[in-house]
Order: structure tokens, then C-alpha cells, then sequence
């Protein structure tokens, strides 16, 4: 049951628009899993994970993590090369997703706080 509402709620964001707000609505095309390059670690996590990328092909990404109902908790910008520390903490157990935006790509992994 739970698995259904939380299909629904996602199926509902996307075709409501709410990714489409601030930095990520230059591309209206689903998002792409992660490249390799990109790493998000430990999945699932104690409310801190790590979003590393290793590739000089994806220069700078703007990172969002947004909750199950589209709203934004997190926001920040990545270079390549660098490790960046994820703390929510202050969030409520369970499902976000991360979306990466590098050029004209867009990127989403889920992650699970427990």
C-alpha cells in the first residue's frame, strides 16, 4: 500500500510540474539516472550522504534534493572533482530524490533517510 501511495505521489508531481520550478526547468524531458561519475553514498543513510563527482566533462552541477511532495530541502552547486556533504538531519525519515543538473542534463537518483 505504501509502495502504491508513493508511486502515485511521484506519477502526480511529475505531471503537475512541480521538478519544474528554479534551475531544472530548462529541460523538459524526464530525468536520466546517474552517470557513473556521479556517486551518492550511503544509500540509505542516517539523514548525511555524499554526492561526489569525478568527471572534468561535468565542469559544475547544480544539485536539489527535493522531498516526496516536490519541495525543496537542499540546494547547492558542485565542481567537478569534489565531494559534497548532504545533512538532513532535520528532515523526516524516508524518500527524496536528488536531481543533478550538468548542461543540458538532468539527472535523479532516489535516497532513503531512515
Amino acid at each position: 500500500m505504501k509502495l502504491k501511495l508513493i508511486l502515485l505521489t511521484f506519477l502526480c508531481l511529475f505531471s503537475i510540474g512541480a521538478f519544474a520550478n528554479g534551475p531544472f526547468d530548462a529541460n523538459p524531458m524526464a530525468p536520466q539516472d546517474f552517470p557513473a561519475e556521479v556517486q551518492v553514498y550511503p544509500n540509505p543513510s542516517n539523514g548525511v550522504f555524499y554526492v561526489e563527482v569525478q568527471d572534468t566533462d561535468l565542469m559544475q552541477v547544480e544539485l536539489k534534493v527535493v522531498n516526496l511532495i516536490g519541495k525543496t530541502v537542499k540546494q547547492e552547486t558542485i565542481e567537478a572533482n569534489q565531494r559534497l556533504r548532504i545533512d538532513l538531519h532535520n528532515q523526516p525519515k524516508g524518500v527524496y530524490f536528488v536531481h543533478l543538473k550538468a548542461g543540458n542534463d538532468i539527472y535523479m537518483k532516489r535516497i532513503v533517510i531512515q
